[in-house]
């Protein structure tokens, strides 16, 4: 076996698989069928993008993956290699080779009939082109089985395992394509994924997004690049569900019944996570905490107050704009239903028109939002509050062009002669710039002493939209 894995290892991806290594695979096959697929894996991922030369063998190989006996165990004999090897026992191996593991499983799923460009997440579960592995055996028994295993097992043994599971659904998510999600799903059938039980993966990444909220009191194990991830997945996952909630809930209960009753058991912010998705079917009042109910009120019925809320350590006179400012970080629905009825409660809103320079409540509440001492945020929610909130907020600001235009202050009086001629387009994007430089600023003055990967983080994000809007 050593002998004819070492052969495969000069292999191109376009080189046809000679003959005679074929022939001795079958061979070795006949004896001992389990061990040539476990080796050939074994083999692959261990040499970077050997999967290029190791896939077009195993197919060539005919149905010795896919062999499996139905009454004692399911399984195929791929699965099988794979569940053994990728297991809590190996989890350094996982965690060295975790990329080139998904590069293979990858190869092992992708579909003639749908095309590689597309993500795999979307795989139709109809397709008749069976290939060494598919998207159902992956998600149930490589990513939901690890996703529940983390939760039922109070280790740190088992967060590579956790790891593994979201970069394989991130992976699965990922795309070539610009196509619309929505267009990819109406022109085939519904995706396999639909069929892996889809409740359970809705459930497993919002009890992991829900670990942000922990106080102190229990040890979280992940990091940040956790959150993101998963935040990442909740977002690509949630145009599937959407569209299946739209078109042919009735076929899929279980989701209905996450969203209008599991959900339910979870803090209002968790329940934000989904809150584009089920807004436009359920239309119920989000529960939010009586300081923010005092700023917004009940908008017809988009919230109603909940007297039991907790939250401390936070300055008293902002504690209602940094709920405010987390519910926008977490969903840009609500901030555009916000700024759609500003009248409403407009005599608050009014507090937050004020030139960057003399803010005194923006500043301080994006800052507490979105630095990761104090919020665990990550950077695809930075442009939620950085670029739609801070632009919706330019609109709803009566005259605000004028009023960055005519102001006296500015530090460079070089600067004032180009700033008065800017468009309301170029206002518009200098009051977003205005209140970036000054998060920068705030954060250099707090940190020079005592910086560290949390701050530069938080400077990196402001520093990428920063780039983004000049």
């Amino acid at each position: 076996m050593l002998k004819v894995t070492n052969q495969i290892t000069s292999f191109e991806e376009d080189i046809q698989v000679p003959e005679d290594v074929i022939k001795k695979l079958i061979i070795l096959s006949i004896i001992w069928p389990y061990e040539v697929v476990r080796q050939l894996f074994i083999t692959c991922i261990q040499n970077k993008n050997q999967y290029k030369a190791i896939v077009p063998v195993l197919i060539n190989l005919g149905n010795l993956c896919t062999l499996n006996d139905q009454n004692d165990c399911p399984d195929t004999l791929l699965v099988l290699a794979l569940k053994d090897t990728l297991s809590l026992e190996n989890s350094e191996l996982i965690a060295e080779n975790m990329t080139s593991i998904i590069q293979f499983i990858k190869s092992c799923c992708l579909q003639k009939e749908f095309g590689h460009k597309y993500p795999l997440i979307l795989t139709p579960s109809s397709l008749s082109d069976r290939k060494l592995l598919s998207v159902k055996e992956v998600m149930n028994n490589l990513v939901l089985g690890n996703l529940i295993s983390f939760f039922e097992n109070d280790s740190d043994d088992y967060v590579v395992l956790l790891h593994f599971a979201l970069h394989i659904l991130n992976a699965f998510c990922d795309t070539s394509s610009t196509e619309d999600w929505r267009t990819i799903m109406s022109k085939s059938d519904l995706p396999a994924f639909l069929y892996c039980s889809p409740e359970m993966f809705l459930l497993c990444l919002t009890n992991i997004l829900n670990l942000r909220l922990m106080d102190g009191s229990e040890q979280v194990l992940l990091k940040l690049q956790d959150w993101e991830l998963a935040l990442n997945i909740i977002k690509k996952i949630s145009t599937i569900v959407q569209y299946v909630m739209e078109t042919c809930i009735d076929h899929f209960p279980l989701i209905y019944q996450f969203f209008k009753e599991t959900l339910l058991e979870f803090d209002w912010k968790t329940q934000l996570l989904w809150y584009n998705t089920t807004q436009y079917i359920l239309k119920r009042p989000l529960k939010v905490p009586v300081a923010f109910f005092r700023i917004t009120g009940g908008l017809n019925e988009m919230f109603v107050e909940d007297p039991n809320d907790t939250m401390v350590q936070v300055p008293e006179q902002i504690r209602g704009w940094i709920e405010v400012f987390t519910a926008c970080k977490l969903s840009t629905k609500i901030t555009d239903n916000l700024f759609e009825q500003a009248d409403r409660w407009m005599y608050n809103l009014l507090l937050l028109w004020n030139h960057p320079y003399e803010d005194t409540i923006v500043r301080a509440s994006l800052e507490y939002v979105l630095h990761p001492k104090t919020s665990l945020s990550v950077s695809i929610e930075y442009p939620n509050l950085l670029l739609h909130f801070l632009d919706k907020l330019y609109d709803s600001f009566i005259d605000v062009d004028q009023a960055i235009r005519d102001y006296e202050g500015y530090e460079s009086q070089e600067m004032i002669p180009i700033i008065q001629n800017l468009s309301r387009f170029g206002t518009r994007q200098y009051f977003i710039v205005l209140y970036i430089i000054f998060l920068l600023k705030d954060n250099i003055n707090k940190s020079q002493e005592n910086e560290d990967k949390q701050d530069n983080y938080y400077v990196s994000n402001l520093i990428k939209l920063l780039q983004v809007q000049t």
